[in-house]
Formats: C-alpha cells, structure tokens, sequence
C-alpha cells in the first residue's frame, strides 16, 4: 500500500476547498541589519528584499508547504492513484469477461449440448409385433400399425429420461384391440371352411357363445396386464447420458455409470432432428431399446 495513502483523503479534500489554505505568514523582517545601516546608505528596497528573499520564496511556494495530508494528497500524486486504481479494476473486468465469455464458450462446446431440452420420438414396433404372431399376422390386416410415441428429456446436468406417452400408448392399445377382434374373426371363418360364408356378426356370435361372455370384453381381459401404469413402471427409464463424437452413451439409473461399450449411434440432421442409426451393445446391435431407425424431434 502506498505509505502516502489516507483513508480520510476525500473528507480532507473536501475540507480544503471550502476552507483553501492560506500562503504561509513570511517570517519578521530582521531588525539588526536596518538598525546598523542608515537609512541613507541602505536604500528602502534593499532591506526588504534581503528580509523576503525571492528565490527561497519561488522554491516554496505556499501550496507546497501545506501538508499532503490535509489536500488529499499532492495533486499528482492523487491522480495517479485514481488512475492507477482505474487501470486495476479495468484489468479485473476484462479477467472476469475472458472468464465469463470462456465458460460460454466451453458449455457452448460440450457435445451433450445438441441433446439438452425435450424431444419426442415414435417408436413403430408393427413388423416385430407381427414376427410374434406367426402366420396369424396376416389376419391383423395391412393397415395394422403397433406404434407408439416415448418423451425424452436431456437435462443439462447430464441426466435423461424416456417415458413412454400415455396418449400414444392409449391410442395404440384402442386400435390394437379392434385388430384383434378382427383378426380372431377372420382366423376363425380361415380354420373352419363351414364358417366360410357367415358374415362377421355370425361369427361374432358363435365365439361369444362358446366364450360365455361378449368378445370384446374376453379381448379386455384378455390384455388387461397391459395398462398404462404397469407398461410404464416396467419400461419407463432415467439415468446418465454422455455424448462422444456420434455416440450416444445412456446408463440405466442416475446411479450407475456410463457403459462404454453399450451406445447408440446417431445422426444429426439438424437442430431439431436427431436420428438413432444404431444402437450396440458389446459390439453387436441390440434393437429391443429403439425401434431402428428411430427418429428424435424436438419439441
């Protein structure tokens, strides 16, 4: 710190322009040397300007003997010290910006960046869903869809969660029962040629008969574990998400770790479409966690 420095200098400043100081008081004009000279000889200037010598008087001038203290410091002095203390703090600022602009830029670069925020994705799973019926796929019709849509949010702490939509799901399970009615119809007019000519209604009729309930209601209980709730509790997940190159890496639970060998591979179409080419487990592609390809728009 500087040694000069007065923590009271504003207020000693302010005091010294109300109060300006006043030129020292020259001192008494010595009495011996005009007492000794007539006043003949030594003329009336001559003493006076011995008494108030001039050169002494311009090496000091008033305003230099007022102590530095009491005027806030020498003038000089006080504006380096302004500007001195303007250069630090303007040094400061611009660290802080590099600093500020630098975590921007770096949060900016993070490869986790493209997927943060809420995005949708439909998962049309029809033609594994027909694999599973066998030859009685044929009877769920060519306009048979089993899709439905799964909420991904990318937070930016890294964590993620997929649920899958309750509309969708719904939706799906409403159509897919109409399928089945229409296929168990359809299967049985095929396996019994003596039904070959009855009309829907006819057969409807029979089974209902043989079943002891209306068909729709068997196809309800029949894919009554399928609700919503229960669907959701077992596939719904959340967890980890890392990004590396086109990699996306997703753990099972916000608890577990990054598997590095179990990703998927992605392809950015744009800001708002992200595509799922592939998904690897162990080197090999594991298609029972998407619907290959699979595609992701953001909300």
């Amino acid at each position: 710190m500087d040694e000069n420095y007065n923590p009271n200098a504003m207020n000693n400043q302010n005091a010294t322009v109300n109060n300006p100081p006043q030129p020292p008081i020259p001192k008494a004009v010595p009495q011996q040397p005009y007492q000794q000279q007539p006043y003949q000889q030594t003329p009336y200037q001559q003493p006076y300007q011995q008494a108030v010598p001039q050169q002494p008087y311009q090496q000091q001038p008033p305003y230099q003997q007022v102590p530095q203290q009491q005027f806030g410091g020498a003038p000089v002095q006080t504006q380096v010290k302004k500007k001195s203390n303007g250069a630090v703090i303007g040094i400061i600022a611009a660290v802080l910006i590099i600093a500020i602009v630098g975590a921007l830029f770096l949060a900016g670069s993070k490869p986790e960046k493209k997927f943060y925020g809420e995005w949708s994705s439909n998962q049309d799973l029809t033609e594994k869903f027909k694999e599973s019926f066998g030859e009685n796929a044929k009877y769920l019709g060519d306009d048979f869809k089993y899709e439905f849509t799964v909420d991904f949010v990318f937070n930016e702490d890294n964590t993620y969660k997929a649920e899958i939509n309750k509309d969708s799901y719904d939706k799906m399970m409403s159509d897919y029962k109409v399928a089945l009615k229409k296929a168990t119809i359809a299967s049985t007019r095929n396996q019994y040629p003596a039904f070959s000519s009855y009309s829907d209604e006819e057969i409807t009729a029979l089974l209902e008969a043989s079943l002891g309930k209306k068909l729709d209601e068997y196809i309800d209980d029949s894919l009554a574990d399928y609700t919503y709730e229960k669907t959701a509790q077992e596939t719904n997940i959340s967890g980890n998400f890392k990004v590396e190159d086109n990699k996306l890496f997703l753990s099972n639970g916000t608890d577990k770790q990054i598997d590095p060998n179990v990703y998927a591979v992605f392809e950015e179409k744009s800001d708002t479409e992200i595509v799922i080419t592939d998904y690897l487990s162990n080197g090999e592609t594991n298609d029972k966690v998407f619907a290959l390809p699979s595609t992701l728009i953001k909300k």
